[in-house]
C-alpha cells in the first residue's frame, strides 16, 4: 500500500514533521476501503458506467487521486484533485486535510493554514487537528498561536506526549523556559515504549538546556539592579 505522508524532514521543529502523516495515512486507508466497497456495490447492483455518481462518490474518487499525487510529490496535482473533491462535497474534512498538506509542501503556508483551520472547524473533537494546524504555525514562526493549538490538544487528550513536546518547543522559541521544562518532563513521562519522537525529543531537551544556560549566563553578567 502506498503511504502518503505529510511529514517533512526535521526543520528545527517537532511539529513540522509530525501528526499530518498519521492523519493523511488514515485518510488514504479510508479511501482504499471506500474504493473497494464502491466497486463491490456496483457489481452487486448491476449499475453500469452510465449510472450517475453521487457527490460523495465523486469527492472520494478525487480524494484518492489527491492522495496518490501527494505521495508521488505532485503537489499542484494533489491540490487540484482535493479542490475538485471540495467542489463536489464542500464540507469534506479529508479534502481540506490533504489540500492543506499539499499547499504546505508547495510553500503556500497561508493557504495551508486556512484549510487546516477549516478542517478543524469541521471536526472539532479531533485531537490531531490542532496539532496539525500547530505544525503549520510553527513553520510560520507564529509560536504563540502554535502553543495555543498544542494546548487545545492537551485539553482534549491529557496523555498526548507529542502535544507536550510540541508545546515545549513553541515555548522555548518564546523564551518561556520554565513552562517548557515542565512540558518536557511531561512528554518524557507520557512517552510510550518505542516512541518514534524520542530522539527528536532529546534534541529539544538539549535545546532547552542550552537556552537555560544562556539565560543564566546573561543574568550573571548583568550589572546589579538590572
Amino acid at each position: 500500500m502506498l503511504r502518503p505522508d505529510l511529514r517533512t524532514r526535521r526543520r528545527g521543529h517537532f511539529a513540522v514533521r509530525s501528526i499530518g502523516g498519521f492523519v493523511l495515512l488514515l485518510v488514504f486507508i479510508g479511501l482504499r476501503m471506500w474504493a473497494r466497497s464502491e466497486r463491490r456495490d456496483r457489481q452487486n447492483s448491476g449499475h453500469g458506467a452510465n449510472s450517475r455518481p453521487n457527490p460523495d462518490a465523486v469527492a472520494n474518487a478525487a480524494l484518492e487521486q489527491a492522495a496518490i499525487a501527494f505521495e508521488q510529490g505532485r503537489f499542484p496535482d494533489s491540490i487540484n484533485h482535493a479542490s475538485a473533491a471540495i467542489s463536489s462535497s464542500p464540507n469534506n474534512f479529508d479534502a481540506y486535510v490533504i489540500r492543506s498538506a499539499a499547499y504546505r509542501r508547495s510553500g503556500n503556508l497561508e493557504a495551508a493554514l486556512a484549510d487546516a483551520t477549516k478542517a478543524a472547524s469541521l471536526r472539532g473533537s479531533d485531537t490531531e487537528m490542532p496539532m496539525f494546524r500547530a505544525s503549520i504555525l510553527m513553520e510560520m514562526k507564529r509560536f504563540a498561536d502554535a502553543e495555543n493549538d498544542f494546548t487545545r490538544t492537551i485539553n482534549m487528550s491529557a496523555t498526548n506526549a507529542g502535544a507536550y513536546l510540541g508545546r515545549a518547543e513553541a515555548r522555548i522559541e518564546q523564551g518561556k523556559l520554565d513552562p517548557a521544562a515542565e512540558d518536557m518532563k511531561k512528554a518524557f513521562t507520557l512517552a510510550p515504549p518505542g516512541w518514534d519522537e524520542m530522539d527528536y525529543a532529546k534534541g529539544v531537551q538539549k535545546k532547552l538546556e542550552a537556552a537555560q544556560a544562556a539565560k543564566a549566563a546573561g543574568n550573571a553578567e548583568a550589572p546589579p539592579g538590572k
